[in-house]
């Protein structure tokens, strides 16, 4: 009917919403600002947008009591390269893995900022970093758009 042509423009015009699966490239890296992703069912998501891609997801946040079981259980069947284990949550999740083989590299950290100056002393560890942390940002930020904000701030000014 030759609307195929509208919708091709549309898709190529789209931006995303701030702090939902926003991509920044600095210093050749791909950042993902998923922020908004304050349960594990938009991780799962988010995961899935990138398949066969070198990806260290960021998890963690403020700990509600959700069961992370499920979540936990999934991620082990991912092929994500590194997952970085952020307070609360991503400290009680990390706790399932141990003692366990998992096909990704765990990382268990105190703070976004430790953890650029890990990935800074060594960035070959990804293609793509994946802010989107299943829980929401209270005990270490004001919000999920505070939080959003530090990643791409701390990214660029570690690689831009």
């Amino acid at each position: 009917v030759g609307g195929d042509g509208i919708i091709d423009e549309n898709l190529a015009a789209f931006e995303p919403l701030p702090h939902r699966m926003e991509e920044f490239e600095f210093g050749g890296k791909i950042f993902v600002n998923d922020s908004i992703a304050t349960n594990p069912e938009a991780t799962k998501a988010a995961i899935a947008s990138y398949p066969n891609a070198r990806v260290a997801l960021i998890v963690g946040g403020y700990d509600r009591g959700q069961d992370y079981d499920c979540f936990s259980a999934h991620l082990k069947g991912t092929d994500l390269a590194h997952v970085w284990f952020l307070p609360d949550t991503g400290h009680r999740i990390a706790k399932n893995y141990e003692n366990q083989n998992t096909g990704f590299v765990r990382h268990q950290i105190d703070s976004l900022a430790q953890l650029f100056d890990q990935l800074a002393a060594d960035p070959d560890q990804f293609d793509i970093l994946l802010l989107s942390p299943g829980a929401p940002s209270y005990n270490q930020f004001k919000n999920f758009e505070e939080r959003g904000r530090a990643f791409v701030a701390l990214a660029r000014k570690h690689f831009g």
